[in-house]
């Protein structure tokens, strides 16, 4: 592949990368609802299981950031790094390292996801049995704090690869020129 199809391939991935955005909306989804007169939580049956009405999952596109549990964009955005992977097999082995990395991380945030939805279930039974709450409103802050803490390590293995990217294409350049 010549300097300048190269150096096209390497800007275009790094624009994705660039484009990628990671909100730190604290799981806000996990939030049980709670009756404005009663201050209790809303509750539902599904079958004879007794649930917490949430505050629901973000509409696209507000989900689609890398730091979302619950979204399918990261498979996406891995297709789009497969094609990259082919195109550009200097960069092959960094970008394994990158979609492991993003792998890796994504579990974090899976796993705190699990964590922050029974902490809100224990806060909302907390407040049906209407006994002090404060140890449970700080467990469900505590995972909101780690996802926070969890997307910048999602932004750092952004700006490592975007900066990896950039060596590549001053490289192209210094070497084509």
């Amino acid at each position: 592949m010549d300097a300048k199809d190269q150096l096209t391939l390497l800007t275009e991935l790094k624009n994705l990368l660039l484009k990628q955005c990671v909100t730190d909306c604290g799981l806000i989804h996990e939030t049980t609802q709670r009756n404005k007169k009663t201050n209790k939580p809303v509750v539902y049956l599904v079958g004879e299981e007794k649930r917490y009405e949430r505050l629901g999952l973000c509409s696209s596109p507000k989900n689609q950031h890398l730091g979302c549990a619950h979204t399918d964009y990261r498979l996406l955005l891995n297709r789009k790094l497969l094609l990259f992977k082919k195109n550009l097999p200097e960069l092959s082995e960094k970008l394994s390292q990158f979609q492991s990395r993003l792998k890796e991380l994504e579990m974090e945030v899976v796993t705190i996801d699990v964590k922050k939805s029974q902490a809100e279930k224990d806060l909302a039974q907390a407040r049906e049995k209407q006994i002090n709450t404060a140890v449970f409103k700080q467990s469900s802050h505590s995972f909101s704090v780690e996802h926070c803490a969890t997307n910048e390590k999602i932004r750092a293995a952004l700006k490592a690869f975007i900066d990896e990217i950039d060596s590549r294409i001053k490289l192209v350049k210094s070497t084509s020129g």
